[in-house]
């Protein structure tokens, strides 16, 4: 990108995606040219490789724990029943496997790195990670299916998860240290054309639907929704029974954009067109110019700060969310030459507090594979 700094990756790979842990640390990943994955950089010193057996594995999710102590790996495989999880400490020690599975759990560390969940619909498993001991392990009570990952909120305080028609449900933690399944407590449902994002204080969720977003706000001491700006267009349940009356919404217009939390409890609006619209005769892209920004949830949008703004193109953009104050971006040229579908051509890291950006060019471009990303902390 013109007039931003611009930093080569010696080595690698074109379908690999890294984030910055430290001024000269990364974390890699991506697959090998046979199709393999290839092993798991944790820093610019340690490689974790889980050693998968030869084209067995089709997929694979990486994520790292907070604190950056741990990292989990969850593949899925050719044959039934041989998915598998497993945890591994910085230095690229086991710490844990899961017993092989029907299917990948999605999966989620709490914010301090002690407590990794694992979420199927057959049942919650929880480990925690006491410093110095063994991992603990415990099953937790049956969850309906579910479409998207579970999440923690900021304090820890909650956790949840989304099944397949959109509905939300709800648990407080303390029951993960107590050994008591019979405090989950489902609080709300949501329509099912909208998306769900995620926590930020345990006190609020969003969610992007096609025409603005919606917030219920829940008490955290009694856990009762206290209101919701929602679009009358969609159905809301609210299984306490409150139903309130005023709205709150932003207006996006056609094109749904991506939104993520930044630390203190605002709202980062990253419109990148992922989708390469198109006009009514569905030949010509619609050029648009991708923009991030933050708002204030209370201003209706009034941006906070700078307004960060990509190039009109022909790019298929990836938002990674947030870390302290920086938004990671990734840019994927759409042409003949490379596809949608290999790795980003380009890294942005944006500080959203300044407007500043850095852009990050991965050394060897034209492999095709999945790619991904997660935020890491490397003493």
């Amino acid at each position: 990108m013109p007039d931003l700094p611009s930093q080569h990756l010696v080595g690698a790979p074109g379908i690999a995606t890294w984030v910055l842990s430290a001024p000269d640390r990364l974390t890699v990943s991506g697959w090998n040219p046979d199709g393999s994955p290839s092993p798991i950089g944790f820093s610019t010193d340690t490689l974790i490789d889980p050693k998968p057996r030869s084209g067995d594995v089709t997929s694979r999710e990486v994520v790292v724990a907070p604190d950056g102590r741990r990292v989990v790996v969850s593949e899925c495989c050719l044959a039934p029943g041989t998915d598998r999880v497993r945890v591994f400490s910085a230095d690229g020690t086991t710490l844990w496997t899961d017993p092989a599975r029907d299917r990948p759990p999605h999966l989620a560390w709490s914010p301090n790195g002690g407590t990794l969940l694992l979420a199927s619909q057959d049942a919650w498993r929880i480990v925690t990670f006491a410093p110095g001991g063994a991992p603990e392990v415990f099953d937790g009570p049956a969850t309906p299916e579910m479409a998207s990952p579970i999440g923690f909120s900021a304090s820890g305080l909650q956790v949840y998860g989304w099944d397949a028609v959109g509905s939300a449900d709800f648990w407080r933690t303390p029951w993960l240290a107590a050994r008591d399944g019979s405090a989950r407590a489902p609080i709300l449902a949501f329509s099912g054309q909208s998306d769900p994002l995620g926590v930020s204080n345990g006190t609020t969720i969003a969610t992007s639907i096609a025409t603005g977003w919606a917030t219920p706000r829940i008490d955290p001491g009694s856990g009762r929704v206290l209101d919701v700006g929602f679009d009358r267009g969609f159905f809301w349940e609210l299984r306490d029974g409150a139903r309130p009356e005023d709205a709150r919404r932003l207006e996006f217009g056609p094109f749904r954009p991506n939104l993520a939390w930044s630390p203190t409890g605002d709202i980062v609006v990253a419109d990148l067109n992922e989708d390469q619209w198109r006009d009514e005769t569905h030949a010509t892209p619609v050029a648009r110019v991708a923009s991030i920004a933050v708002v204030d949830p209370e201003s209706l949008g009034v941006p906070i700060g700078p307004v960060f703004t990509l190039p009109a193109g022909p790019f298929g953009r990836e938002f990674y969310g947030m870390r302290d104050r920086f938004a990671l971006i990734g840019l994927i040229a759409d042409d003949e030459l490379h596809p949608l579908d290999e790795g980003p051509d380009e890294y942005v890291l944006l500080d959203i507090a300044t407007g500043d950006a850095a852009v990050f060019i991965p050394a060897d471009l034209g492999l095709t594979g999945a790619h991904f990303a997660g935020w890491v902390d490397v003493p």
